[in-house]
């Protein structure tokens, strides 16, 4: 049983998204869920504005540049209590938009996972 929708989007990759489309499906999870191809900016602020997020997963390229809009984008569909992870490149290192706060990182050679939760949250 989910607790909120889970949305998965910027597959720019259409076999990718077919691909996650194939998953769920196997996993018998049927509704509940958006794929949506595109602009991970652009996707969020189509959604309803109560749409709200427990987890948010960014995993953008190493080499993006729009990181901190993507960041303040998801900062803003985070449910209460909510946790926003990014994986990024060790040696970038993000600015964090002031909606969210680090929790920690988790480096393993040239990947970092980096935890947020939003700023407001104790």
């Amino acid at each position: 049983d989910w607790s909120s929708d889970v949305c998965s989007s910027d597959l720019k990759d259409r076999r990718a998204a077919a691909l996650v489309g194939q998953n769920l499906a196997a996993c018998g999870v049927e509704q509940g869920y958006t794929i949506d191809c595109g602009d991970i900016v652009s996707a969020l602020h189509r959604l309803p504005a109560s749409a709200r997020f427990d987890l948010i997963l960014l995993d953008p390229p190493y080499d993006a540049n729009n990181v901190a809009d993507a960041l303040a984008a998801a900062a803003s569909r985070l449910a209460e209590g909510g946790l926003l992870v990014l994986e990024r490149a060790t040696r970038r290192n993000p600015e964090i938009p002031d909606a969210l706060t680090r929790v920690r990182d988790v480096v393993s050679g040239d990947s970092t996972l980096t935890f947020m939760k939003d700023s407001t949250s104790t």
